[in-house]
Formats: structure tokens, sequence, C-alpha cells
């Protein structure tokens, strides 16, 4: 069976009969352009390099181990550098796979924000494990806060189970990211608290300064303030007194 999905890709319009099949679990032959698959992945290309040496009269690609329609979906993305939302909705997580095999950055990150952007608590588990194998950081740090935050919902999950019974360190992994995570909240939360107490304090004092600088400066409201006395005077009071 054989499948042309560089047809749909208008981009691709202009190119040579196919040199190359690329060969799913399926039976799935898919035809392609060894330049094209060559300029998208290197993986590829010293895989292409590789059945140039042999001189291979039918040049083929096993893509094995994923659905044909991820395999058809990854190549059709190899040539129109495009990934539907719909293709991402079904074959995020074999998309994401494939892209870390064959070193396609630009929808390994696609896939990765895409994947983040629907994980749920059933598939929570089982997407951090798969970040983890495919190197994606961002990914597997989303999968870690989202366990987080929903955790007694994953706990009841059969992912989690089968996590605990055969990778326990992740499990522990897991357990320790949350521990630090309320940790940091109890820390902030305590940084707020102080700050509104030193905040209130200083509002006090500032307070306090303005009601004694207030008080110095009144006096009774009725009573004229004293005068000092004329030099002139005193002068004249002194000679009298000394006569």
């Amino acid at each position: 069976m054989e499948h042309n999905v560089y047809n749909s890709t208008s981009s691709a319009s202009h190119l040579s009969v196919p040199d190359i099949h690329i060969l799913t679990s399926g039976g799935l032959r898919i035809p392609a352009h060894s330049g094209v698959l060559e300029m998208a992945s290197p993986v590829l290309e010293n895989i292409i390099e590789r059945l140039r040496k042999h001189r291979s009269s039918e040049p083929v690609i096993p893509i094995l181990g994923v659905p044909c329609d991820a395999v058809s979906a990854f190549v059709d993305y190899l040539y129109s550098s495009r990934c539907e939302e719909e293709q991402l909705a079904k074959y995020g997580i074999h998309l994401l796979a494939l892209s870390h095999v064959y070193t396609v950055p630009h929808l390994k990150q696609r896939c990765s924000k895409g994947i983040g952007q629907r994980l749920t608590a059933e598939n929570a588990v089982d997407v951090l494990q798969l970040s983890r194998l495919c190197d994606a950081p961002d990914l597997q740090l989303k999968c870690m806060k989202h366990i987080a935050a929903h955790f007694k919902s994953v706990e009841q999950t059969e992912a989690w189970s089968f996590m605990q019974d055969n990778d326990p360190w992740l499990e522990l992994e897991i357990l320790q990211f949350i521990d630090e995570a309320e940790t940091r909240k109890r820390r902030m939360r305590r940084h707020m608290k102080e700050q509104s107490l030193y905040l209130q304090l200083s509002e006090a004092m500032v307070f306090t300064a303005h009601m004694h600088g207030r008080v110095h400066n009144c006096g009774p409201y009725d009573v004229k303030p004293a005068k000092k006395p004329d030099p002139a005077t005193t002068t004249r009071r002194a000679m009298v007194f000394s006569c």
C-alpha cells in the first residue's frame, strides 16, 4: 500500500519523482524525496547516505512502532514545516518521539507546547515519562507542576500505580518536587506576612512622628506668644536700679 503524502503539500509541487520510500508498521509505503528528508533531518541524512553507499535498488527507510497516520503527519511536516492542530491532538505524543529520534527541533518544540496545553490527570504521568526520554525539559516541568496541582486526582490513575511499581525513583522525584513546591509556598506566605507587618509598623511610626511634631508646635489658642523685651527699656531699668 502506498500513500503520497507529498502530493498534499503545495511547496513540493515542483519536485521530481520520489526516489525513496518510508515504510511504516502497518505496511504503508510513503514515497518521498531524499533531498527533502536530508535537509529536514540530520539523522535521516545519515541513513540515506548509508543507503547510497550500499547502492540499494529500492531504498527504504523503516519508521516503525508508531501509527501509520502519525508517520504520514511526520513526513508531511518535513515537507511543509506545518503541523495541523488536528494532527497534534491525535498524534502529538508520537510526533514528539519522532521529532526527538530524527532531530527535528522545530517540530519537537511545537509538540512540547501542544502536549503541555492538553495535560490531564490521566495522561500527566505518561507524558512526564515521555518528556524525560525525549529530553523535553519545558514539557517535563509543566508535567511536574500539573501533577503537583492535581495530585489527589493523579494519585488515583492507573499510570501512577504502574509508575509506583516500575519506576519508584520517578515517584520519589515527583514527591520531592511537590514537597519543595509546598515549602516555597509557605516561605512566600511567611515573607508576605512579614512584609505586611513591616509596612504596618512603618506607617505607625510615621503617624507617631507626625503627631509628636504637632504637639510641639501647638499651645493655648487664647494666649498670645510673649514678646521679647525691648533692649532700650532693659538698659534704663538697669540704670535706675544702680543709682
